[in-house]
């Protein structure tokens, strides 16, 4: 079924209250405004053939309009809303709330939740680069809205309405989530009320048991048959541990031990293992000299398949299903729903939060599992130099004439085990590597880039796509990680990469988020301001900085600049002319940055 779609977003004062709609493909605006017959009337002619859009709607827009059908106090319940966030779940209201949104059965789809975001909308729109509007009117008025007042709140309004089609465009071309949710949901024939909600809570609903047996307190770890004859040391360390039920706020099963693995030093733990040759830099540029990635198929999924080690909540072992699947599609979405699928499981199994598919004992047994079986692929590439283990695979440099004894691990490792292992050569290029969560890495042929870490992650301005699927948001100051892979890689100056993008703004934004329930004001100079502001770093020592205030005392934000030049309209409006740039205060920043990857202060040359 071919579903419309409708962005949407309302707003709450004491004596008014105003949705506003933006139906494609006919890019109507309708606004409802205090009449909830009107609304209810909109929402029935139009629920069965569209999906209604918004942020953070599942949490609050869809419970106001709730709120507004069974005749409650908006006003004062999206105050409680506001204030008690998770625990608004366990007052009173909810509980009706909850039954008639389950009857209404509205398809909907929550851009926040589906980013699995806490950022606001207004964080967004200031790393977007566009207009931050806030509210013309305070939220806190206490008169009835006039006629012009009601004309700002509308435009306020269908400014986060248009803004959130934005995102969700942007969100689309970059990973197709909605699209591929629906296949999902298509797929399996489920109900389009389930488009709100998150991978993990579609599998459980679809695929989980109606009774599952209580988990145990505490187990140790059994080796896999198939495992017994590794490393020793490790399975000594595994077999000895007495692994406890992970509990909220209850931190255990926290130990770790370093091993040498074939020349290098691993960290292996009950969460995971990582290991990696510590400020390591490469240049691959022969047949003696090539870079090698060696990463595992699908690899928590195939040990969870191959070992028993899926959920005990599962009604049946679909695993080797959506493997197969994954490994034979060709349809766009239908191939990352599969690998959203199978990313998900591991997750769900490790969360803490009541779902029928968890299942802690599971978790344990496939990460450990995971870390013996890298820790005896190290192993068996005796001899050849690997120079990082992580999550579900190894980096290593080598030669042309060791293809062979790379060639025969892979081989083993399916003959054996049944995992596929993936060989990716870089024969041209470099590598630039302060620890397993920090490196860049360049491939000279096809001139691609990768990098991990939050000094260099957003290097590229561009969203970033996480391992479980969703994406992360982060553009500021990312001229500062741009200038740091062209130093690693190319060496070309930091200053000579910040001077020359100085045309870019959207390289430059710094962006000030007042964070943490104690902060209640934010404080340009000494006025007062809203909560998300952009600032550059300026020359003009005319200009103040920024604080936060926390009980009746301000503090300084870290890292923010000294003289901020505040821009909190769309930034394509701006000329870096208009600024005074402080061009050499972000050389500054970055070489602080960059010391976390190198071992002296490099100096400052324009």
């Amino acid at each position: 079924m071919e579903l419309k779609k409708i962005f949407f977003d309302c707003e709450v004062f004491k004596h008014d209250w105003l949705f506003c709609f933006y139906i494609e493909p006919t890019n109507e605006k309708i606004t409802i405004h205090n009449d909830s017959l009107k609304l209810f009337d909109f929402i029935v002619r139009h629920q069965k053939n569209h999906c209604f859009i918004g942020f953070n709607n599942k949490f609050y827009d869809e419970l106001i309009l709730a709120m507004i059908f069974l005749g409650l106090d908006v006003y004062e319940l999206s105050k409680k809303l506001i204030t008690m966030k998770d625990n608004f779940h366990f007052s009173p209201e909810y509980k009706q709330i909850k039954k008639f949104n389950e009857q209404l059965g509205l398809y909907s789809y929550d851009l926040m939740n589906t980013l699995r975001t806490r950022q606001s909308l207004k964080n967004i729109e200031a790393h977007f680069g566009a207009r931050i509007f806030e509210s013309p009117i305070s939220f806190e008025y206490d008169k009835k809205l006039n006629p012009e007042q009601l004309k700002e709140v509308t435009e306020y309004c269908f400014y986060d309405v248009l803004f959130t089609k934005k995102l969700f465009e942007e969100i689309e071309k970059k990973s197709s989530l909605f699209q591929v949710r629906k296949t999902l949901i298509d797929y399996y024939k489920l109900p389009y009320s389930m488009l709100k909600n998150t991978t993990n809570q579609i599998i459980e609903f679809a695929f989980s048991k109606n009774n599952v047996s209580e988990s145990p307190k505490t187990y140790k770890y059994i080796v896999p048959e198939k495992l017994k004859n590794t490393n020793k040391q490790i399975l000594d360390f595994y077999t000895n541990l007495l692994l406890h039920k992970p509990s909220k706020g209850n931190e255990v099963d926290s130990e770790q031990k370093n091993f040498i693995s074939n020349g290098m030093e691993v960290t292996l733990g009950i969460g995971g293992g990582h290991g990696a040759k510590q400020k390591f830099n490469c240049d691959f540029n022969s047949e003696n000299n090539i870079f090698v990635s060696l990463d595992f198929d699908s690899f928590y999924p195939s040990m969870m398949n191959e070992f028993g080690f899926y959920s005990k909540g599962l009604k049946e072992n679909i695993i080797p299903i959506w493997l197969g699947h994954k490994r034979t599609e060709q349809e766009k979405y239908l191939k990352s729903m599969w690998k959203i699928l199978l990313n998900s499981l591991y997750g769900i199994m490790g969360s803490n939060f009541g779902s029928k598919l968890e299942d802690w004992v599971n978790c344990r047994n496939v990460c450990i599992s995971g870390q013996i079986i890298l820790c005896d692929l190290i192993e068996q590439l005796k001899n050849l130099n690997v120079i990082q283990l992580n999550t579900d695979g190894i980096y290593i440099i080598c030669s042309k004439k060791d293809f062979e004894q790379v060639d025969s691990v892979i081989k083993k490792m399916f003959e054996h085990l049944h995992l596929i292992l993936k060989k990716d050569l870089i024969t041209q290029g470099k590598i630039w590597q302060k620890d397993v969560n920090n490196y860049v890495l360049f491939n000279k042929k096809d001139k691609s880039i990768k990098v991990k870490g939050r000094d260099v992650k957003y290097y590229d301005n561009q969203l970033v796509t996480n391992t479980n699927g969703t994406l992360s948001i982060n553009r500021d100051v990312t001229i500062s990680a741009l200038a740091i892979v062209n130093y690693l890689l190319f060496n070309i100056p930091i200053t000579q990469t910040i001077y020359d993008n100085k045309n870019d703004l959207s390289k430059f934004m710094f962006i000030i988020d007042r964070k943490g329930a104690n902060f209640t004001k934010t404080f340009y100079g000494d006025k007062e301001v809203q909560k998300v502001n952009r600032c550059f770093a300026s020359t003009n020592t005319n200009l103040d900085s920024f604080t936060k205030e926390k009980l009746g005392v301000k503090h300084k934000i870290p890292n923010c600049p000294k003289h901020c030049f505040v821009w909190n309209d769309d930034i394509e409006k701006l000329d870096y002319k208009d600024i005074n740039l402080d061009l050499d205060w972000y050389v500054k920043y970055t070489e602080t940055i960059l010391n976390r990857f190198l071992e002296n202060v490099i100096p400052t040359t324009k």
